[in-house]
């Protein structure tokens, strides 16, 4: 159909890329929809509101689009209004209408219409255009628009009509898929479901090849942007573990349950304070369809060793209510190394150590949580969530050591090591939400958390002298038990002040608690005999009491302002059985943030941001275990530890897809892991946390994305490191200062038959640690999947082909001081997995708002 008023053109042929991906086309099957009509449904989607509650919650949808669609909107040259319908006279509410550059087909505005089928989008160029309207259940059209007319700034397209798709006609499929890396102005989001590389791994492989992000497996920490005390959310409720127990939660999450990863680095007042780093956040996938849907996935993997997992997830949605539950288990069987080289004077001697550890290890993990959502009334919902996983982590570890003097090796000593880690959780989470007639949302969350932790391992050791006599035959214990203790209760209130203004408030409390029971004992005449210095229990008290006050809006078409400030009261108490107090802090600090963005034009924005916030020690790190690698060779705790206070500024420069980032961070009381501690009478070293006297950061970081060719997609992603750092070893200052880089790049492939190949790479290079150097690192990743139905995926990916960066190592060569120490830690890297995914149902979106009920919103809402 030809309108020759207005040079619109209806049609249903389709582009050939949509955001820049090829389409791939199906003649047969059930029509797919757009991702929209589920983004519109999850921000919008709160029951049969009142008619004014509507038309503000439709605003405040139309500013967050054109935020995530086109942040870098500027003043507006014409409108279009339009109405969507299903019949004569018969409005569409909550289709999709999105403005398309007729050069590329990029998506250049988008909105959604409102109950009686209207919309209006703010066309910022006069020049050729494709408007796309979807809706699921519906056909898509295509209409192309040209409005060439300088007199005219507003334009009224005639009524478009959506007709319902049959199930198995022949229908034209527009697949437009998300880039892996969306570069957000406050985070990067990882879109998990559109990684081939990633099928069948977990959220912990996911994050080691993110750009900006480095986990150290050895000391158990996870960094961003080079900055320790990142803080991992689920859905955006705070994860309450560290450590080693963090990691291992992290691996059992499969990333076929991961809708995507938010990596957050500067939080508004709204965040908790804690966590430098920044905030990393796992969304996991849900159902908003009408009606019930069941998914699963399978995969299998070998590297060393085999590996295997299974997921299900099921939902039912109906009108008011909604039931959701999801369970998965993995299993892992690895072969890691560790090695461990070092020599050091004492007295004018020189004695050195040479370790070598295998460690074959599995480590399982059964997750799973249920849920229910119901609509009370049209402005309020409740919602009631219980989660929980059971984690187990077993080591049959055989190290060997050489001890020399001078270079002639004098003792030879033979370790086994059987370790158990085994974790229980399970959470509870009541939420309530409410949203007033005359506008504000007031939500409460109560949880209430346990975990318990019991680590014990078993040691044997053998050692002899140079010739082979038995000096020592030995066994020994370590034991630990944790249980934890949080209740949180969290009060939050949003309101619109007019169309251009938001204010958020909120309150926060936090109750912690631990039990550490640790011990150490020696067998000796067939008893167990424990050692006193390392044979205590421990009791934690820690309450955390905060308050904030956010703004954010815009002066005028280009200027936008956000300023937050909040409050915590941090109360902790450490002490033994005997009621010593070992370590106590109490303070309060207010934490100011500030954002400034100005938007130049549609493709230019600038934007500045300064926050302050504090990393304090975790739970691994006050309640420590004590592991053993050899003789004279320990990994410790530090209950000493003090909390790091950052600042940091941040200016940012965005031109459509290219992002230039700077960020300058000062530290109070940084931290560094792994310190070496030694002690030269008897030749032994601890590694352990400590503090450092001073530490300043900077970064730069570039990234951008090309369409090469209508098949092939890329994105780089490049991050230069500075710092500036005073570690203090054998009481001495020591001023270190070095750069390195941080590079990564994915390509995505749209080959014949359906098949989509994706390659990734990423490279670190040397960097210092502490008093400590790294060595260059760098991996390489190729996946290929298969779409055997809409509703059916097949995936094979080879992670780390050439094995070069599935390794943490450290070294430290200080001759002046006698000491040369060098640690490496060999993962297991090169690995193929095989993984296959699908869905089962009959739920179908209604061309109704699905309510936004209490797990919606926190899924989508961050602590």
């Amino acid at each position: 159909m030809k309108r020759t008023n207005d040079s619109r053109t209806y049609t249903n042929d389709f582009p050939s890329v949509i955001k820049g991906v090829p389409v791939a086309e199906k003649t047969v099957g059930f029509p797919r929809a757009s991702i929209h009509p589920f983004l519109a449904h999850a921000i919008i989607g709160v029951g049969n509101l009142e008619e004014n509650s509507i038309v503000i919650l439709m605003k405040v949808y139309h500013l967050l689009l054109t935020l995530l669609c086109c942040p870098l909107s500027s003043l507006a040259q014409s409108t279009l209004d339009g109405r969507i319908i299903q019949a004569p006279g018969e409005g569409l509410g909550f289709a999709n209408v999105l403005l398309l550059s007729k050069v590329d087909s990029s998506l250049v505005k988008g909105t959604v219409t409102d109950e009686e089928g209207y919309f209006q989008l703010v066309v910022p160029e006069k020049k050729p255009y494709t408007i796309s309207v979807s809706m699921i259940g519906y056909e898509t059209i295509f209409i192309d628009y040209s409005h060439d007319d300088e007199d005219e700034n507003a334009v009224q397209l005639d009524p478009v009509l959506l007709r319902e798709a049959a199930n198995v006609l022949e229908t034209a499929v527009v697949r437009a898929k998300k880039p892996l890396y969306e570069q957000q102005i406050d985070r990067t989001t990882i879109n998990v479901q559109n990684s081939i590389v990633s099928a069948g791994s977990s959220a912990l492989k996911i994050l080691e090849s993110a750009p900006g992000l480095d986990i150290d497996r050895s000391n158990n920490l996870i960094s961003l942007l080079g900055k320790q005390g990142v803080i991992v959310l689920i859905n955006g409720k705070r994860s309450r573990i560290d450590g080693a127990s963090l990691l291992q939660m992290l691996d059992g999450i499969s990333s076929a349950s991961i809708q995507k990863i938010e990596l957050i680095t500067t939080p508004p007042a709204s965040f908790d304070a804690e966590g430098d780093a920044g905030i990393i956040n796992i969304v996991l996938a849900k159902n908003l369809s009408q009606g019930w849907q069941l998914g699963y996935n399978l995969f299998t993997a070998y590297g060393l060793r085999p590996k295997w997992g299974m997921g299900a997830n099921i939902s039912y949605n109906k009108d008011k209510f909604s039931l959701f539950g999801d369970w998965s288990t993995t299993n892992n069987y690895v072969q890691d190394r560790t090695q461990i080289r070092r020599s050091n004077v004492f007295e004018g001697v020189v004695n050195s150590m040479d370790i070598d550890s295998e460690r074959p290890a599995y480590s399982g993990m059964h997750r799973g949580e249920i849920g229910a959502d119901y609509a009370l009334t049209s402005q309020t919902d409740i919602g009631l969530k219980m989660a929980g996983y059971i984690s187990h982590w077993s080591l049959d570890a055989r190290t060997s050591t050489t001890l020399a003097t001078e270079g002639e090796p004098n003792l030879f000593s033979r370790l086994r090591s059987q370790e158990i880690n085994h974790w229980t959780h399970w959470m509870l989470n009541a939420h309530i939400n409410h949203r007033f007639e005359k506008g504000g949302e007031l939500s409460l969350d109560l949880d209430y958390l346990n975990y318990l932790d019991d680590n014990p391992t078993d040691y044997s050791e053998e050692v002899r002298t140079a010739d082979g006599q038995l000096v020592e035959d030995r066994q020994f214990l370590s034991r630990k038990e944790t249980p934890l203790n949080f209740k949180v209760g969290k009060l939050d209130y949003r309101r619109e002040m007019g169309e251009l203004w938001q204010l958020e408030a909120g309150l926060k409390a936090t109750h912690s608690s631990f039990t550490n029971d640790i011990a150490l004992a020696n067998l000796t005449k067939e008893e167990w005999v424990f050692q006193e210095d390392f044979t205590n229990v421990f009791d934690l008290e820690e309450k955390i009491y905060a308050a904030y006050l956010s703004t954010n809006g815009k002066w005028g078409e280009r200027l936008s302002t956000k300023l937050g400030l909040r409050y915590e009261h941090y109360d902790y108490a450490l002490g033994d059985q005997d009621n010593d107090r070992l370590v106590a802090d109490r303070f309060g600090r207010l934490f100011p943030s500030l954002f400034i963005s100005y938007d130049q034009d549609e493709s230019h924005r600038i934007q500045l941001a300064y926050n302050e916030r504090i990393t304090r020690p975790s739970f691994d790190v006050l309640a420590p275990a004590f592991f053993f690698f050899g003789p004279q060779t320990i990994l410790g705790g530090n209950p000493g530890l003090r909390s790091t206070i950052s600042k940091s500024l941040k200016l940012e420069y965005k031109y459509n897809s290219f992002l230039l980032s700077f960020q300058y961070t000062d530290y109070d009381n940084p931290m560094t892991w792994g310190h070496p501690v030694l002690n030269g009478e008897d030749n032994s070293i601890v590694l352990r946390p400590e503090n450092m006297n001073d530490q300043k950061l900077f970064t730069a970081t570039v990234s951008t994305s090309w369409q090469i060719k209508p098949w092939w997609s890329s994105r780089y992603n490049v991050t230069y490191f500075w710092q500036s750092a005073e570690p203090i070893f054998e009481g001495q200052v020591f001023r270190r200062k070095g750069q390195y880089a941080f590079a990564n790049t994915n390509h995505n492939f749209t080959l014949p038959m359906g098949l989509e190949l994706e390659c990734s790479a990423w490279l670190r290079s040397a960097s210092i640690y502490g008093v400590m150097e790294i060595p260059l690192r760098y991996a390489l990743n190729v996946g290929i999947q298969k779409k055997l139905s809409d509703r059916h995926q097949l995936s094979i990916n080879l992670s780390d082909i050439f094995n070069t960066g599935s390794f943490f190592g450290t070294r430290l060569d200080e001759t002046d001081l006698g000491i040369d120490y060098e640690y490496r830690y060999q993962l297991e890297g090169r690995v193929l997995r095989l993984s296959f995914s699908s869905t089962l149902g009959r739920g179908k979106a209604e061309s109704k708002k699905n309510r936004q009920t209490g797990s919606s919103e926190e899924q989508n809402r961050m602590n």
